[in-house]
Formats: structure tokens, sequence, C-alpha cells
């Protein structure tokens, strides 16, 4: 999509400074969250990002000057003109975020430690012998129900280490998920974000639920192997984990590193289909995950929804604890079960049942 038009470009700005997510940013304007995200980025309009930043562009058009409105109780934002994108009032941050969980899939990569060595074999090395520590070269994410991958890297700071800009944006979509989706993300992903937050004096993101496939994998299969190659193979039809092409295995990123473009196409299109296999691969797994979060609770009504989005079950039988019974339900799109909550049981029986002594 191209940003002919100066006031909608300066929207996109004006809703990037509001706080607002680039995925809301789309249902507001309704550009593609792909063009949101490299025009933000300043990897497109570079001349007219310079302009802007000259003052050769008026910052402040009349036609979309913030107004604060209260509609049902609730203050909402909306804009003064007679541009067509700006008529519909736009829900508050507070708003959106009652209407559905944002739940975000996220697969970051980066560069490795480089060290000087005495040899290749049962190697201790110490801090001093460390020539660059790592730090993030790409990140992609995408939010469930978009059709579009969010991606940024430092290809055009490949020489520096300083990924500080890069981090920022990570930094935004999590402060904006309720829920967080990765492969091997509690051990690695999150860590080395919140490690690279904190080293760039950030605060911390606000607070997520978060599934890790490859936790999930471990607790409920037994797959021959719990790498996300080798699931997504097996089990997905749409998207797969990329195997390497012009650049095998380290040499990809190697290659990054010392500025070869071609490497950075490749690392894009492999970060960003991690991030489609993997969430392709989460609602295969999700129907045996027990322990799901209860996504429920995000939406602000009482409808009855499995974590799958479904709305009908079917009366499955009973659950049985030492000392309860509750109906149990079957989600008619998944298969996944829920209990009620109210115990069936009469005062009488409840009365009769004993629980047994653990020495």
């Amino acid at each position: 999509m191209v940003l002919r038009d100066n006031k909608v470009k300066l929207q996109l700005i004006k809703l990037d400074e509001g706080g607002y997510t680039q995925r809301e940013i789309q249902d507001i304007t309704q550009v593609r969250q792909s063009t949101i995200s490299d025009f933000l980025s300043k990897r497109t309009y570079t001349k007219w990002w310079s302009e802007y930043e000259g003052g050769v562009i008026v910052r402040n058009d009349e036609s979309i000057t913030k107004n604060l409105q209260v509609i049902g109780g609730d203050t909402c934002l909306t804009y003064k003109g007679d541009d067509p994108l700006l008529e519909e009032p736009i829900l508050s941050k507070e708003q959106i975020k009652k209407h559905a969980p944002k739940i975000l899939t996220l697969d970051i990569e980066t560069a490795p430690l480089r060290a000087t060595v005495w040899g290749i074999w049962q190697q201790n090395v110490p801090v001093s012998r460390i020539n660059t520590d790592w730090y993030c070269l790409s990140w992609a994410a995408k939010w469930f129900g978009s059709n579009d991958v969010m991606y940024e890297d430092k290809r055009e700071t490949w020489d520096t280490e300083d990924d500080y800009n890069l981090i920022q944006g990570m930094w935004k979509l999590l402060d904006e998920a309720d829920m967080v989706i990765t492969q091997n993300g509690k051990k690695f992903d999150i860590k080395r974000l919140n490690t690279r937050f904190l080293m760039h004096g950030m605060k911390p993101p606000s607070n997520f639920k978060h599934v890790d496939t490859l936790q999930e994998a471990k607790r409920w299969f037994n797959f021959s192997s719990n790498k996300l190659e080798f699931m997504t193979d097996k089990l997905c039809k749409t998207y797969k984990k990329l195997k390497h092409g012009a650049y095998a295995g380290n040499t990809l990123w190697d290659a990054c590193l010392v500025g070869d473009m071609k490497a950075w196409d490749e690392m894009e299109e492999y970060n960003i289909y991690d991030v489609l296999s993997l969430e392709e691969l989460y609602t295969i797994l999700r129907p045996y995950m027990k322990l799901h979060p209860n996504l429920n609770v995000f939406y602000d009504d009482n409808k009855l929804r499995c974590n799958c989005g479904g709305e009908e079950f079917s009366h499955n039988g009973y659950h049985y604890s030492n000392l309860s019974k509750f109906d149990r339900f079957s989600c008619d799109s998944c298969g996944s079960e829920v209990r009620g909550r109210v115990n069936l049981f009469s005062k009488e029986k409840r009365a009769s049942l004993r629980m047994n002594v653990v020495g």
C-alpha cells in the first residue's frame, strides 16, 4: 500500500506517539500493518522523513487535531476533520483491551558471543577473554488473528552492537500483550529481552501470560524431538520452520555481521517463518494444554468461550475430584474440555466423604 497523503502519514505518527500498537493503528486507519511498520521504522519514505524531521512538512495539521469525547461513560479518542479515515470514534486503549485478549507470537535472533580461546575442547572461557557480547539482531512478531507479521532488524546498523532502537519496538509489543507464545522463550527469548531492557535502562513491560510450546510439548507429549523444525514438519500444514538456504547453519549469522544484505534478507524470511510456523503449531497443540491460561477472563462479557474462541460446547459427562462432582463440557470446535464450578454432590453426600491421610 502506498501512503500518498500527508494526512495519513501524520495520523500514523500521532497514533504511534499516543501509545497505540501497530495492530490497533491498522484497525483504525485500514492501512496494512506491514506498511505501518516499515513507515514508522523509517525503512520507507526516507526523503519524506528527512523533510518531516527538518521541519519542512507541517506537523500539526488542523484536520487531525485530537479531541477528547466522553461516550458511554468512557473517554474515547476522536479526530476533527472531513478525512474519511478519521470519521469513526477511536476506542481508548483500555476499551480495546476489553474487547479481546491480545496474544503475541514472537521470536528473536541474537548475535553470538565472540571470544579469544586457546583450544576447542573443554574450554572454560573467562570473562576477560570475551571480545564482544551478544545482542539482538532481529525480531519477528505477530498478533494472533492478524495476517501481518511485524519484523525489525539491525541491517542498517550491522556494524554496531547498539540494539536500543530494535529493542524498543519489542518492548512496546510486550507491554501491550495479554499473552505471549514462544518456543523455548521462557529460557531464551524473554530472558534475553529482559536482559537487554535492563541494560538499556528500560522499565519492565507489563505482565503477561506466557505459553512456551517447548515446555508444553515436554509436558503433554513424547515427540522424538521437541525442536520447532521437527514438530512443525510433522504437524503443520501451512507453515513449517524453514531450513537454511544459501547460508548454511551459523554462516547466516556470520554473513549478517559483516553487512551481507542478501544474508539479512534470508534472516528476515527465516525469522518470520519461525513465527508463522510457531503460531500454527500452538493452535494444534492447544487443545491438549490442560494448564493453558483461561482467555475467557479477558473478554468484557459473560459468554462462555473456549481458548480456541469456540462458543459451542457439548455436555460430556462429569469431572470428579476427591470430594466433588462437576459437569464436564467439550468444545465443539477443538475438543478441549472444561468443567463447571458448581459441586453437584448434595450436602449429605459431601458430608459422607472422607479424605485420605497423607503421612
